[in-house]
Protein backbone atom coordinates (compact mmCIF):
# COMPACT_ATOMS: atom_id res chain seq x y z
CA UNK A 1 0.00 0.00 0.00
CA UNK A 2 1.20 3.49 -0.76
CA UNK A 3 0.49 6.33 1.68
CA UNK A 4 -0.89 9.62 0.40
CA UNK A 5 -2.14 12.78 2.09
CA UNK A 6 -5.47 14.30 1.09
CA UNK A 7 -6.22 18.02 1.05
CA UNK A 8 -7.92 17.78 4.45
CA UNK A 9 -4.87 16.13 6.03
CA UNK A 10 -6.58 12.76 6.40
CA UNK A 11 -4.24 9.87 5.78
CA UNK A 12 -5.35 7.44 3.13
CA UNK A 13 -3.66 4.38 1.70
CA UNK A 14 -3.80 3.25 -1.88
CA UNK A 15 -4.16 -0.45 -2.55
CA UNK A 16 -4.86 -2.57 -5.57
CA UNK A 17 -8.42 -3.78 -5.14
CA UNK A 18 -10.46 -5.69 -7.69
CA UNK A 19 -7.83 -4.87 -10.31
CA UNK A 20 -7.88 -1.10 -9.72
CA UNK A 21 -6.39 1.38 -7.28
CA UNK A 22 -8.58 2.07 -4.24
CA UNK A 23 -8.35 4.43 -1.31
CA UNK A 24 -8.40 2.63 2.04
CA UNK A 25 -9.91 4.38 5.07
CA UNK A 26 -8.05 4.72 8.38
CA UNK A 27 -10.45 2.22 9.98
CA UNK A 28 -8.93 -0.56 7.88
CA UNK A 29 -5.36 0.64 8.30
CA UNK A 30 -5.82 0.55 12.08
CA UNK A 31 -6.49 -3.20 11.76
CA UNK A 32 -3.04 -3.89 10.30
CA UNK A 33 -1.10 -5.22 13.27
CA UNK A 34 1.59 -7.51 11.92
CA UNK A 35 4.54 -5.12 11.94
CA UNK A 36 8.00 -6.53 11.30
CA UNK A 37 11.27 -4.78 12.12
CA UNK A 38 13.14 -3.42 9.12
CA UNK A 39 16.73 -4.62 9.08
CA UNK A 40 19.30 -1.87 8.66
CA UNK A 41 22.23 -4.29 8.41
CA UNK A 42 22.88 -3.61 4.71
CA UNK A 43 22.94 0.17 5.14
CA UNK A 44 25.84 2.45 5.86
CA UNK A 45 25.77 5.31 8.36
CA UNK A 46 23.57 7.90 6.60
CA UNK A 47 25.38 10.97 7.91
CA UNK A 48 28.60 11.79 9.74
CA UNK A 49 26.81 12.40 13.06
CA UNK A 50 24.35 9.47 12.80
CA UNK A 51 25.54 5.97 13.67
CA UNK A 52 24.02 2.62 12.76
CA UNK A 53 24.29 -0.17 15.31
CA UNK A 54 22.29 -3.31 14.63
CA UNK A 55 18.83 -2.29 13.49
CA UNK A 56 18.95 1.19 15.04
CA UNK A 57 20.17 4.62 13.97
CA UNK A 58 21.63 6.70 16.79
CA UNK A 59 22.12 10.44 16.99
CA UNK A 60 24.28 10.48 20.09
CA UNK A 61 27.82 11.19 21.22
CA UNK A 62 27.94 7.66 22.66
CA UNK A 63 25.01 5.24 22.12
CA UNK A 64 26.17 3.12 25.08
CA UNK A 65 25.67 6.09 27.41
CA UNK A 66 22.62 8.00 26.13
CA UNK A 67 21.83 11.47 27.37
CA UNK A 68 18.69 13.59 27.30
CA UNK A 69 18.11 14.70 23.71
CA UNK A 70 19.80 11.70 22.07
CA UNK A 71 17.80 9.77 19.48
CA UNK A 72 17.47 6.04 18.78
CA UNK A 73 15.44 5.28 15.67
CA UNK A 74 14.19 1.98 14.26
CA UNK A 75 11.77 1.20 11.46
CA UNK A 76 8.99 -1.37 11.05
CA UNK A 77 6.71 -2.23 8.18
CA UNK A 78 3.45 -4.05 7.55
CA UNK A 79 1.35 -4.71 4.49
CA UNK A 80 4.12 -5.28 1.95
CA UNK A 81 2.40 -4.58 -1.38
CA UNK A 82 4.81 -6.45 -3.65
CA UNK A 83 7.45 -9.15 -3.52
CA UNK A 84 10.82 -7.83 -2.39
CA UNK A 85 14.10 -9.78 -2.43
CA UNK A 86 15.11 -8.40 0.99
CA UNK A 87 11.74 -8.18 2.74
CA UNK A 88 9.92 -11.22 1.36
CA UNK A 89 6.65 -11.90 -0.45
CA UNK A 90 3.71 -9.53 -0.72
CA UNK A 91 1.31 -9.61 2.21
CA UNK A 92 -2.17 -10.83 1.29
CA UNK A 93 -5.24 -9.68 3.22
CA UNK A 94 -8.96 -10.14 2.78
CA UNK A 95 -11.14 -7.06 3.22
CA UNK A 96 -14.88 -6.97 3.79
CA UNK A 97 -16.10 -3.48 2.93
CA UNK A 98 -18.10 -1.60 0.34
CA UNK A 99 -16.31 -0.19 -2.68
CA UNK A 100 -17.62 3.28 -3.45
CA UNK A 101 -15.83 4.64 -6.50
CA UNK A 102 -12.15 4.40 -5.61
CA UNK A 103 -12.76 4.10 -1.85
CA UNK A 104 -13.32 1.19 0.51
CA UNK A 105 -15.90 2.27 3.10
CA UNK A 106 -17.92 0.46 5.81
CA UNK A 107 -20.64 -1.87 4.48
CA UNK A 108 -24.11 -1.62 6.04
CA UNK A 109 -25.98 -4.93 6.12
CA UNK A 110 -29.76 -5.34 5.79
CA UNK A 111 -29.91 -6.15 9.52
CA UNK A 112 -28.27 -2.81 10.36
CA UNK A 113 -24.78 -4.07 11.18
CA UNK A 114 -21.74 -2.22 9.84
CA UNK A 115 -18.82 -4.24 8.49
CA UNK A 116 -15.31 -3.01 7.88
CA UNK A 117 -13.07 -6.05 8.34
CA UNK A 118 -9.50 -6.95 7.48
CA UNK A 119 -8.15 -10.48 7.93
CA UNK A 120 -4.61 -11.62 7.20
CA UNK A 121 -4.64 -14.23 4.42
CA UNK A 122 -6.70 -15.08 1.36
CA UNK A 123 -10.33 -15.98 2.21
CA UNK A 124 -13.39 -16.41 0.03
CA UNK A 125 -17.09 -15.83 0.76
CA UNK A 126 -17.68 -19.58 0.36
CA UNK A 127 -15.50 -20.35 3.38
Amino acid sequence: MDKTESERGTTRWNATCAGSKSSVEEGLIDKVDNFKPLSLSKLEDPHVDILRRGDFFYHSENPKYPEVGDLRISFAYAGLSGDDPDLGPAHVVTVIARQRGDQLVPYSTKSGDTLLLLHHGDFSAEG
